[in-house]
């Protein structure tokens, strides 16, 4: 399935508050007619909407769209799926994830918005040094679990998915996207700092020692931080005083984009602050850190989950590869219980009768929680496409505390 989502706009990005349409194709790889259907569109685990299909022919390939409302800038989800099928009911409940950006709303004259330059930088910088104070915690939380050995070794895959996160969950919008003519007069002061932060995490990501390659980025972060702090006093007056230089000089084009450029800046900062958290971040290593040693995804599993076939509570959960014991008994702890789920990694998950003594059968999925339906599932697992619906529909695996 292929799953796309276009706003209106002649750029075909999607922006806030604008409607957008999300198309999903779909294609019937058996050698007769599927029948009536509908294809499911889920945005952000509450906004849903079914599209009826009448009918998708052999191998035939049909598109289904769903013209949404706006929602806010920032990062989002759709998950489109399959439901009342009939001729082709083993991909009921099979389901695809698709992450989407939404950009904040275009701002084409500085009347449009009311929020002054100082209130913007200052909301900037505040917002920006949340987000790296959360990333720091994450990064200290997580090098808990990590023994000697293990940080002695070079990992240059997990080193280059840590600085990829940084970019895109720290950094954001500074890294890059800042319009070609705002950026001569924002790349400047802090903003200066926050990106050259990006550079020297791409330079830390060589094949060095593991900690060497942290001991890098936390320095690094422990001078990004001086710098945010430094800002908090003194961006906002930087930024007043260069709109007002442009103003004063009669450059109201260069104005207006510097202005559409801060705003952008501010509302990215705030949105990655929010949609952020330590036990987020935490997570989001973590499944960096399994991944890197899964060579086949569809033979071999990240963690181990035991549930109740009954209510599909967590009895237990054991992760796999480097580090996995102290991995396990870390993340169990978490206040308020990790969510299994959303873990995108590999995962067998084994479902027992109530007396919870030996497994009726196994849900093998992949990093994006689409079933893996291999030979030993069809042949030593009755029912585990219905519990896999049943997941699927649920959401979410809480587990409080590893199990036994």
């Amino acid at each position: 399935m292929q799953v796309v989502t276009q706003g209106y706009d002649h750029d075909g990005a999607v922006h806030e508050g604008q409607p957008f349409v999300i198309s999903a194709e779909y294609h019937n790889e058996s050698d007769h007619a599927s029948g009536p259907f509908q294809v499911t569109f889920v945005v952000d685990g509450h906004s849903h909407h079914a599209i009826e299909v009448h009918d998708a022919g052999a191998r035939e390939s049909q598109w289904a769209q769903w013209p949404a409302d706006g929602i806010v800038a920032g990062v989002h989800y759709v998950r489109v799926g399959f439901a009342h099928m009939h001729h082709e009911s083993e991909h009921q409940g099979e389901a695809y994830d698709q992450e989407f950006h939404v950009a904040a709303a275009p701002v084409t004259a500085a009347g449009q918005d009311g929020r002054g330059e100082d209130e913007l930088a200052t909301g900037y910088v505040n917002a920006q040094l949340g987000t790296l104070r959360q990333w720091q915690y994450a990064l200290l939380d997580f090098d808990k679990v990590m023994v000697s050995q293990t940080q002695a070794a070079t990992h240059p895959d997990f080193a280059g998915a840590v600085v990829k996160m940084f970019q895109d969950k720290v950094l954001g919008y500074a890294l890059g996207a800042i319009p070609g003519a705002a950026h001569a007069d924002l790349v400047f002061g802090a903003l200066k700092a926050v990106v050259e932060a990006g550079e020297k995490a791409k330079a830390a990501s060589v094949s060095v020692a593991l900690r060497d390659f942290y001991h890098q980025h936390l320095a690094t972060m422990s001078e990004m931080d001086k710098h945010l702090v430094h800002a908090q006093e003194h961006f906002a007056p930087q930024m007043r005083g260069k709109a007002a230089s442009l103003v004063a000089d009669g450059k109201a084009d260069e104005y207006l984009a510097f202005r559409a450029g801060l705003i952008a800046l501010h509302d990215d900062a705030v949105a990655r602050l929010q949609a952020g958290s330590l036990d987020a971040y935490v997570d989001a290593l973590s499944a960096q850190w399994m991944n890197q040693s899964i060579k086949q995804p569809r033979y071999e599993v990240a963690i181990h989950i035991r549930i109740l076939q009954s209510d599909l509570s967590v009895l237990g959960f054991k992760i796999d590869g480097p580090d996995g014991d102290k991995l396990t008994e870390h993340l169990g702890a978490q206040s308020g219980g990790i969510n299994l789920w959303t873990l995108a990694v590999p995962r067998s998950i084994a479902y027992y009768g109530h007396d919870g003594q030996y497994p009726a059968g196994w849900v093998h999925l992949d990093q994006t929680n689409r079933l893996i339906d291999t030979p030993a599932e069809q042949g030593l697992s009755p029912g585990h496409r219905e519990v896999y619906a049943r997941l699927h529909a649920q959401g979410h695996l809480i587990a409080h505390g590893a199990g036994s």
